[in-house]
């Protein structure tokens, strides 16, 4: 593993009063164009934009008992933005989906997927106006998705059979979906990154690398180097070399996420 000639240099963002209360204990249910979503309590979310520090309380979700998945995504033909929750409801003790969307500023109820789980809190990855999540169906994994321009669920297939049961095996490499899949030799995992393009494209192989990779890799660079978290550690991934470099950045963090600054306002939503 190599290291870079100069050290990364990292700036911290200012959160408001009640935003950086939210960040020692939130959950991330989304970013996108700007903006992060922000999950406090089952029924507490907020809209953020670190950029300006302006941050809006979105509607409390009713009769909430605990939450499953959930996501946040924009439909790039109408500007609309929704949050997808999947809740218990207190009174009825069933599961459904709500759906939040800066066009009415309110929540509704669209029909319960039952691939989703209920059993974890795992954020949606967003690309091409879909979220997707990995679930099983049996003994079988697959991607569920909800595309929210016409608020319907559907199902697609990973591109191997996936046996290792990773938390985290999707995420977004040059705007495309991407896929993990882990093959375990006596020497150590390799894992392999597919990318959905017309159809699944395996485009890179990370031969060594041990099993805490997760999520999936967060930036594909300029001259096609892949980064990627490895537990707490960010690392870089030169295909032409097949090395690995660590930069010299000293972060302590509960999740990454692919940041974009913009001036889009949450009041505004």
């Amino acid at each position: 593993m190599n290291e870079p000639a100069n050290p990364t240099s990292l700036s911290p963002l200012d959160a408001p009063t009640n935003i950086g209360t939210l960040l020692m204990r939130f959950l991330i249910v989304g970013c996108c164009n700007g903006l992060l979503c922000i999950l406090d309590k089952p029924s507490e979310i907020h809209l953020w934009n670190p950029s300006t520090g302006i941050s809006k309380k979105l509607p409390e979700i009713s009769n909430v008992g605990s939450v499953g998945d959930f996501g946040f995504g924009w439909v790039e033909s109408s500007g609309e933005y929704k949050v997808f929750v999947s809740v218990l409801d207190n009174y009825q003790l069933k599961w459904a989906g709500k759906l939040y969307s800066s066009k009415t500023k309110s929540w509704k109820t669209i029909q319960h997927c039952k691939d989703l789980c209920t059993y974890r809190c795992e954020e949606g990855v967003f690309v091409g106006g879909k979220l997707y999540w990995t679930n099983y169906k049996g003994y079988k994994q697959v991607i569920t998705f909800l595309d929210l321009k016409s608020e319907v669920f559907g199902r697609t297939e990973l591109p191997i059979d996936q046996e290792y049961r990773a938390k985290k095996l999707l995420g977004v490499l040059g705007g495309c979906l991407c896929a993990l899949h882990f093959n375990h030799y006596c020497c150590g995992t390799v894992v392999k990154v597919w990318v959905m393009k017309q159809s699944w494209e395996k485009v890179v192989t990370l031969s060594h690398l041990l099993e805490l990779l997760q999520p999936a890799p967060l930036v594909e660079g300029p001259n096609g180097e892949i980064l990627v978290n490895c537990v707490s550690t960010l690392l870089v991934f030169d295909r032409q070399d097949n090395v690995f470099r660590c930069p010299k950045v000293c972060c302590d963090y509960r999740s990454t996420h692919v940041y974009v600054e913009s001036l889009v306002s949450p009041e505004d939503l």
